[in-house]
């Protein structure tokens, strides 16, 4: 097992989260997490001057944000719009 894998295997079921942690979990590096957090662009928590903690949550809905629809579902959705409109379809 690598020293990545041991470290995945660690924080797979660990909340909450550190910095470090987080950006392992969410595949950044911790200088990129540290930036998302003086931008306030991630939500966190800090209880104390120098923790900062992270929800698996909260890091999942920030990572699955701004889906893109595929080409099947775009088609699914334009069909359904014309027959309720009376289109044909």
């Amino acid at each position: 097992m690598t020293k990545a894998e041991k470290s995945a295997a660690l924080i797979a079921n660990k909340e909450p989260l550190n910095l470090e942690e987080a950006a392992l979990y969410m595949g950044y590096k911790p200088s990129s997490v540290s930036e998302m957090v003086r931008l306030k662009t991630i939500p966190f928590y800090k209880p104390t001057q120098l923790h900062l903690i992270f929800k698996r949550s909260e890091l999942d809905k920030f990572l699955f944000r701004n889906r893109t629809a595929p080409d099947y579902e775009l088609e699914e959705m334009a069909d359904q719009m014309l027959a309720g409109k009376g289109g044909i379809v």
